[in-house]
């Protein structure tokens, strides 16, 4: 009787196991966990996560992978990118593919990471444009390029640990309710190339993702970045008989949620640095913080995000030095140039100088014809016609100069009553005269 028992019950657990296993693809399914990473693959520390689901949010399982893994279609949220470069936008939201071969990189809902791409797009394919962003390199200390943010592009897939939800039964949706259940004539077809053709009950078409970064570690083993603790085997409670669940006691741990609000935070400020003139950024108190903040983080992922944002300042550091060096250059040629100007005012002073006469009248000097109120000196030509009449200076003795050539300085101001110029002579030098 003993053996007939156990024989059936053996039978009660392997039937609905053996009906799972065989439940064909794709299916819709509930998340059961409280919160649930979905991710760019099938791994919780080689592949980042591209999103969060949470209790009651339905997901298309496509197929169930080896490890406990469903690849899942994208949910609502999800978004992937692609060079700017290679896509030629056709309206606000529409866009073209200029080349083959283009990779489309998963995107993630944490930071701009973008390791993973699994579909590759050729000339002509259209993309639905999410948004843009001048995103740097992954690796290297390359400038920024622009980047397209797109829908994911048919059979691009996310994945899921299974653990984390549970199948639809019969009954728990209807086609008008659920936004996961269309008619294949309603659904909405994705942009991008044709799909592959393939068999009822067959898995979808597809390759392992590709990663053209060294394998990076996102999880570090925390089932809380797959499933939830509540998920995992062996933290699921312990029911006894007529009793209540029992839990383990898990080690006190940081609060995440204050962690990625402290991220928030610093994220603000950043922006409000990078708003300022490029010249006037200051990182390092934000660059302290940060750090600060990734020695509390007890996950790997929230140090990726960390270590992230670290790159950019060191990047836009790099490129507040090459602003500084062009104001410098700036400032030196501006420099330069009113120096140039001052040599060209004194260059423009001496022409004038040299072209200013040397002498304020030059002649014979002869008496003047003796008349009241006359000057006692004249400035004659070489025809005996009056220049201008002379009045000496203190300390000048033009009685000397009587019948020399002579070149005079000093104010001369016009004599109507005289006829001519009166000058002062300040200075007189001997000078031959021109025919």
């Amino acid at each position: 009787m003993r053996v007939f028992l156990l024989a059936l019950t053996a039978l009660a657990i392997a039937a609905p196991l053996q009906a799972a296993s065989k439940r064909k693809t794709p299916y819709e399914a509930t998340v059961e966990a409280e919160e649930v990473y979905v991710r760019s693959g099938a791994g919780s520390s080689k592949y980042y996560p591209t999103g969060k689901l949470r209790r009651g949010d339905k997901v298309t399982v496509q197929r169930e992978d080896p490890g406990g893994w469903f690849m899942i279609t994208p949910p609502p949220g999800s978004f992937s990118w692609v060079p700017g470069k290679h896509v030629r936008k056709v309206s606000g939201d529409q866009g073209v593919i200029t080349s083959n071969g283009v990779a489309v990189r998963v995107g993630s809902f944490e930071s701009d990471v973008r390791d993973v791409f699994q579909r590759t797009l050729s000339e002509n394919d259209e993309v639905r444009i999410l948004g843009e962003k001048m995103l740097f390199p992954e690796s290297g200390n390359g400038s920024a390029e622009l980047w397209y943010r797109i829908e994911p592009p048919r059979n691009e897939w996310r994945w899921i640990p299974g653990q984390a939800v549970a199948p639809l039964q019969r009954g728990d949706r209807t086609a008008g309710s659920d936004p996961f259940v269309s008619s294949e004539s309603e659904a909405p077809k994705r942009r991008g190339s044709k799909s592959t053709p393939r068999a009822e009950g067959d898995a979808p078409s597809f390759e392992a993702p590709h990663m053209d970064a060294p394998v990076r570690e996102y999880a570090g083993g925390d089932d809380g970045y797959g499933a939830p603790p509540e998920t995992a085997r062996e933290n699921r409670p312990l029911v006894r008989k007529g009793g209540k669940p029992e839990r383990k006691s898990a080690p006190p741990q940081k609060n995440q949620d204050d962690l990625f609000d402290e991220l928030d935070r610093l994220d603000v400020r950043f922006r409000s640095i990078l708003d300022k003139d490029a010249l006037t950024w200051n990182f390092d108190d934000l660059e302290r913080d940060y750090i600060g903040l990734r020695a509390d983080a007890d996950g790997t992922n929230l140090q990726r995000m960390i270590d992230t944002r670290l790159d950019r300042i060191a990047n836009y550091r790099q490129v507040q030095a090459e602003e500084q060096q062009i104001a410098q250059i700036r400032d030196e040629t501006s420099r330069r140039d009113a120096e140039l100007a001052e040599l060209q005012k004194q260059q423009e002073a001496r022409l004038i100088s040299a072209r200013k006469p040397k002498y304020d009248g030059a002649g014979i000097v002869q008496r003047a014809a003796a008349a009241r109120g006359t000057p006692r000196y004249v400035l004659v030509n070489q025809s005996g016609k009056i220049l201008a009449y002379l009045v000496p200076a203190p300390g000048i003795d033009l009685e000397r100069w009587i019948g020399q050539a002579a070149g005079v300085s000093g104010p001369r101001v016009p004599r109507p009553e005289l006829q001519t110029d009166l000058i002062t002579v300040n200075r007189i030098a001997p000078v031959r005269l021109l025919p």
